[in-house]
């Protein structure tokens, strides 16, 4: 494994950029065809079964992309308090069609030998990995950002279809929607199967599993001590990252239009381990820059004069809806304690 990995990042480098794009030429990386094989043979699997996921590298994952979401990690690299809530961003990967003989999961189902969609290249993003080693039995959730989760531009069809969903979900209340949970050796709930529950429902069974979905007072009287102060932790943990990204949103960054993004909560679900708890902002491949023309921010080619502020506002109300569920359920837990 060691030569492997060290053969990996010996065949890293950064030639003139080949695409019609304004992206910097030192964060394209070129891997060797027989390594790229290797890495695209094993998916990692996801909480949301989402955007395909492979490890890149210790501490480094590649994500099946859009040179639209790498525009977006570029143009990260100028906002610090941007780049502190979401994940380290460390280039990418533009692999035309014919690169390797053999092309693996790349779509959105996680199809082996499949393509989303038939372009003349696949792009990647590699990013950092959010679940960090020492992390044994991680408990993972995608929660989908925004009451409005589609594009201006977008036909009357697909906006119905959106809306419907939104209310079906509780997304045009919460500002939010589960996408999936991952509790570790279990197997991952499907969104289908938290859309039928509420919002409040999917969170509290995300922190305790064992709840089935039903927290009520006895319920949470049932815990054992330990329990209840590990619980605490996490949520407080979680609250302190949640404030930082609703922090940025609203009052440190007026670049970003977060539409269609998501947070991941990760938490280590073992009792016997030191309690560790994470939160950031991900997905990006339908973030919209708010300004023109400035020397930071690229003007991507589809943006209209009037890009709404949906997608923040959304996403504002999702993370509100997280951190007052997250107060609510520490103010309950301390009642039996």
């Amino acid at each position: 494994m060691a030569d492997f990995l060290l053969k990996f990042e010996n065949s890293m480098s950064q030639p003139p950029l080949e695409i019609s794009v304004h992206l910097e030429s030192d964060s394209k990386f070129k891997i060797d065809n027989a390594i790229l094989e290797e890495i695209l043979s094993k998916p990692i699997k996801t909480a949301s079964g989402h955007a395909a996921l492979y490890k890149y590298s210790p501490g480094k994952i590649m994500k099946f992309s859009n040179l639209h979401e790498v525009k977006v990690y570029e143009n990260f690299k100028h906002f610090d308090d941007v780049k502190a809530i979401v994940p380290k961003y460390y280039g990418y990967v533009d692999l035309h069609i014919g690169d390797i003989n053999t092309h693996f999961t790349t779509n959105r189902k996680m199809r082996p030998n499949s393509f989303r969609d038939r372009k003349d290249h696949s792009v990647y993003v590699v990013i950092e990995d959010l679940l960090p080693i020492h992390v044994s039995k991680p408990h993972i959730t995608d929660i989908k950002l925004g009451k409005v989760n589609y594009e201006e531009c977008s036909d009357e069809i697909k906006k119905i279809k959106h809306n419907e969903r939104a209310k079906q979900t509780g997304m045009d209340v919460w500002g939010g929607r589960f996408d999936g949970i991952f509790i570790h050796e279990k197997e991952v709930i499907q969104k289908k199967v938290l859309w039928s529950h509420s919002f409040s429902e999917n969170l509290n069974n995300f922190l305790i599993p064992d709840c089935n979905f039903q927290l009520d007072n006895n319920t949470i009287n049932s815990l054992c001590k330990e329990e209840k102060e590990r619980t605490v932790i996490i949520c407080k943990a979680l609250l302190e990252k949640l404030t930082q990204i609703h922090s940025v949103l609203t009052e440190k960054q007026s670049h970003f239009n977060f539409l269609q993004s998501s947070v991941l909560l990760i938490y280590e679900g073992d009792l016997e381990k030191e309690p560790y708890a994470d939160a950031r902002l991900i997905d990006f491949d339908h973030t919209h820059f708010k300004k023109k023309h400035t020397e930071t921010v690229v003007t991507p080619y589809n943006e209209s004069n009037n890009i709404s502020e949906l997608g923040d506002s959304g996403a504002i109300c999702g993370i509100n809806s997280v951190v007052q569920l997250l107060t609510e359920l520490i103010s309950n837990i301390g009642k039996f304690q």
